[in-house]
């Protein structure tokens, strides 16, 4: 999201194609934690190398190498983002409609720290019956309630987005270091 490019709709919305791509599921939405992980780190991203590496959930006390600039990671300066507070997703009811019938949903945000990122969670959603979307494969969710629920999320998200940076805290130390 450039400078001087249009990225809300009408009603001040992120448009949906900045949420994420309409091609693709949104089951498992990956986004980062502000405190340690900060404005500036959305900059960096993984090469190919990089993503064989660490683009990996981390097991808890697992010894991780440092990354290396420009073998492993790269930074883009022109990458955007937008912030979404947690309270108003985790736990939260989804209503979507299915076959005319109106259910709940829900969504779950998650601690899943990635080799490359401690600070990951990811954005999960539950159908009515709490089956997870992201569990569910491609052919699945491109039709019946996944595609009905991934639809509704993408809105949802798009909704609560905020191109702004909130106010957040620095997560002291001793809440993350042995």
């Amino acid at each position: 999201m450039r400078e001087g490019l249009e990225v809300t709709n009408d009603l001040g919305n992120i448009e949906l194609k900045y949420i994420a791509d309409p091609t693709k599921h949104i089951s498992d939405y990956s986004t980062n934690l502000l405190g340690v992980f900060e404005v500036n780190h959305i900059e960096i991203y993984l090469t190919s190398i990089g993503k064989e590496k660490y683009s990996l959930y981390c097991s808890p006390n697992e010894t991780v190498s440092t990354p290396e600039y420009e073998i492993d990671f790269l930074r883009n300066s022109e990458k955007r983002f937008f912030t979404i507070r947690i309270s108003l997703l985790n736990n939260q009811p989804i209503p979507y409609e299915l076959d005319e019938v109106s259910l709940t949903g829900k969504c779950i945000v998650r601690h899943t720290p990635m080799k490359w990122n401690f600070w990951h969670f990811s954005i999960h959603w539950l159908n009515h019956e709490g089956i997870y979307l992201h569990t569910l494969n491609d052919k699945e969710i491109k039709k019946g309630w996944g595609r009905q629920l991934s639809s509704v999320a993408r809105a949802y998200i798009s909704e609560l987005a905020e191109l702004s940076v909130p106010e957040y805290p620095t997560i002291p130390a001793v809440c993350y270091c042995q």
